[in-house]
């Protein structure tokens, strides 16, 4: 991978702008990326406020996100509206997000382990380092940009696991959000429901009514 500034700034406008287009998308992106993968200020600023946004449970537009960028007082002496409208209309299609991000996160851990580089050749240069105390310093610095490259969108069982159950107890009190899809029982949303993004796994006995009961929500 080559290492170009209009490369990289092509890549952060490219997932902002596919953030747009698809809001939806913030869910696989933001297990990725940080505000501090970006070396624009400018798609950094944009970025945290999508990230706001989503907080808020509002959905980033360009005219929300242009609203939260002059809330936070960002884009001094600049004119937010027309770079965000830009970024939505230059991205090529937002079907490869996930490209943009993996390049994004490419480049950012590129620039931290080059600014390792640097500053151990600098101190290096000046000829009063300690070798040792050099070395590990680099590599420490190196293993943390590359256990970042590592970034993961799956979850340990066991967490996932401790999650579903904390969520069917919160329901069963009465503390659970609503459903996504009733299902007609009332027993069965308070206990479980069908969430959005859900796999259910339906299991019982021969003859039980599985195949009735799944063409009943069949979409």
């Amino acid at each position: 991978m080559k290492y170009h500034i209009d490369s990289v700034i092509m890549a952060e406008q490219s997932l902002l702008g596919a953030l747009m287009q698809e809001p939806e998308k913030l869910v696989e992106v933001k297990a990725t990326i940080d505000p501090e993968d970006f070396y624009d200020e400018r798609n950094k600023d944009i970025y945290s406020a999508i990230l706001r946004l989503d907080e808020m449970e509002i959905i980033p537009d360009t005219t929300t996100i242009f609203e939260e960028i002059n809330n936070s007082g960002a884009f001094r002496n600049v004119d937010a509206s027309l770079y965000i409208v830009d970024l939505y209309d230059v991205t090529p299609s937002s079907r490869n997000i996930m490209h943009y991000a993996n390049l994004v996160k490419r480049y950012s851990i590129y620039r931290e382990i080059r600014l390792a580089l640097l500053n151990s050749t600098e101190e290096m240069n000046q000829g009063n380092a300690d070798i040792d105390s050099l070395t590990a310093t680099l590599f420490d610095q190196v293993e943390r940009a590359m256990e970042r490259a590592k970034t993961s969108q799956f979850k340990n069982m066991k967490d996932v696991t401790d999650e579903v159950f904390k969520e069917i107890l919160a329901r069963m009190a009465g503390e659970g959000q609503n459903v996504a899809i009733p299902t007609g029982y009332g027993a069965l949303d308070r206990i479980v429901g069908f969430g959005k993004g859900d796999l259910i796994i339906l299991a019982a006995r021969p003859a039980m009514g599985k195949n009735s009961f799944c063409t009943k929500y069949r979409t």
